[in-house]
Parts: structure tokens; sequence; C-alpha cells
């Protein structure tokens, strides 16, 4: 069967279709980042693979920021697991090969909301603490 698939070629075909849907939705994820991300967060554009590199603002821990995006399901691989040493764990992977470009659009804007959220608080908690520092001279 797999012989006869690629004496037709078949294959060639089916690779050729493949990498159209791919960068389609490589196109959309990072269209999606660029619309929806906070200012500090980068990502890699690959040239090959299916998956993005995506680097959060500094502080920040995908580890923690993946249980909440996951409670609205929304999946992605921290970082950490792809350091030998020294990880960063503020990088995850986003995969982009199994979603359509409607579910990646949901995707993203749903972690770029969390994330803003979070970096929110930050901001509060940073005021709270300026605000509470009284100098005593």
């Amino acid at each position: 069967m797999l012989a006869e698939f690629l004496r037709r070629g078949l294959f060639t075909k089916h690779i050729a279709k493949m990498r159209k849907i791919y960068a389609s939705r490589l196109v959309a994820l990072d269209e999606a980042l660029r619309k929806h991300m906070p200012e500090d967060t980068r990502w890699t554009r690959p040239e090959g693979g299916m998956c993005l590199w995506l680097e959060l603002p500094p502080g920040f821990d995908a580890s923690e920021l993946l249980i909440h995006v996951k409670e609205r399901g929304v999946l992605f691989a921290p970082g950490r697991y792809f350091y030998v040493q020294g990880p960063l764990p503020n990088t995850l992977r986003l995969g982009f090969a199994s979603l359509d470009e409607k579910q990646i659009a949901r995707g993203v804007t749903t972690l770029a909301e969390l994330l803003k959220v979070e970096m929110r608080k930050r901001q509060r908690g940073v005021r709270r603490a300026e605000r509470s520092r009284v100098a005593l001279v």
C-alpha cells in the first residue's frame, strides 16, 4: 500500500499540501502573537518545524502560567524541559501542527489575556509596596 502511494507520486503531493497548511498555521500564530502579546514578549519564528519558541517578560514562570491557561483549554510546553542546564523559566514552546487557524487565534488570545492580567497584578503589587514605604528620618 505504501509502495503504491509512493509510486503514484501521492506522497509528493501530500508533502506539498501539508507544507501549505503548516505555513498558513505559522502565519496565523505569528499574526496572533503580534496582535495580542504584551510588548516585552519575544518569539522566534521558525524556519522549519511545527513549534514556535516564546519568551515571556522577565520574572514570569511558564509552568505557573500553564496551570491557569490549561483551565481554559490552552496547552503549551514549558521551556524548562528543553534545557540541559540553566533552564529559563520564562520560556515556552507553542506547537501549531494540530490546530487550525481559529484554534490558534483563540489560544493565543487566551494566553495573552492571562499574561496581561498577571502583569497588571504585579504592577498593582509594586505600586502598593511603593506607597507603603515610609521614610523614617
